[in-house]
């Protein structure tokens, strides 16, 4: 694209977008380095900042990386952008709440813009936030009320042939999807499934480098110790009798863990802390 174009700016967004899903580090890098050449080139251009801080921070939230979260994010602020692209920031920051492990206000944000917005019909960002909403209701232990409400996000996307953003949050709604479509959508199951298989790789690829050996920051002192107990060989029966609770109970801090590090299967977490350790060896 040449680079007196117009879309430049948003071929940038989409080829780190593209960049991720392939987990090409490289390509990524190039990406944020032209926006940053393009954030000191509009310096004295409000929107064309606004817009380079929406790209960024697609990017940091889209990873779950909360190290490189910029300040507007953290603060929730919003205004700072126009009145239609308001809901997509606050998209961002949904994500960024449920990074950052705050269910409770992910739901009371999402609850609010989506109470504004007209019944009939529906924008891409509005979706999104529907699905946020049944994130939060889901670590937040209301499974049937995240069941209704991804049905209804359903109806609303799949006539417009909408499956992207439900395999991109696919893991964040802890089986509810599976559940619902199992039931009433049974055709288009598949296919959200393997849209998150296809990304998922390079997601979790570019998450681990840019995280670095960032671990401990990410889990809690418990999910900590389970992790280090699954390096040392244990079993869940092994680790729950070392940390006197139940099987089930380290069943479910794995599942946790695993969404935190971006990882499908338990003997991941082992080569994650793995690979945290080596690279803490180098530096």
């Amino acid at each position: 694209m040449p680079e007196t174009s117009p879309f430049r700016l948003t071929g940038i967004h989409m080829g780190n977008i593209a960049a991720i899903r392939k987990g090409d580090e490289n390509a990524l890098r190039r990406g944020m380095d032209a926006l940053e050449a393009r954030r000191q080139e509009y310096a004295g251009c409000p929107s064309a900042q606004n817009c380079i801080d929406l790209a960024e921070a697609v990017v940091y939230a889209g990873v779950y990386a909360p190290d490189h979260f910029p300040e507007w994010l953290k603060d929730g602020d919003v205004l700072r952008f126009s009145e239609d692209v308001r809901p997509f920031a606050l998209y961002l920051y949904a994500l960024y709440l449920n990074n950052t492990r705050q269910q409770e206000r992910m739901l009371g944000v999402t609850e609010t813009v989506l109470a504004l917005v007209p019944e009939q019909g529906f924008t891409i960002a509005e979706l999104y936030l529907r699905i946020m909403r049944v994130s939060a209701c889901v670590a937040m232990g209301d499974r049937q009320r995240a069941r209704e409400l991804i049905e209804q996000a359903l109806d609303h996307a799949l006539p417009y042939g909408l499956v992207a953003p439900f395999s991109e949050h696919l893991g964040t709604m802890r089986g509810v999807f599976e559940e619902v479509a199992r039931e009433r959508f049974p055709w288009v199951r598949t296919e959200i499934i393997r849209g998150w298989k296809e990304a998922f790789t390079g997601w979790t690829e570019i998450r681990n480098r840019m995280l670095k050996s960032r671990m401990t920051t990410l889990l809690t002192s418990r999910e900590y110790a389970i992790s280090q107990y699954l390096v040392a060989g244990k079993t869940s029966k092994e680790i729950a009798e070392l940390m006197h609770t139940t099987v089930s109970g380290i069943t479910y801090s794995l599942q946790i863990i695993r969404e935190k590090l971006g990882v499908r299967r338990s003997r991941d977490i082992v080569k994650f802390v793995n690979w945290c350790a080596k690279n803490r060896s180098k530096t």
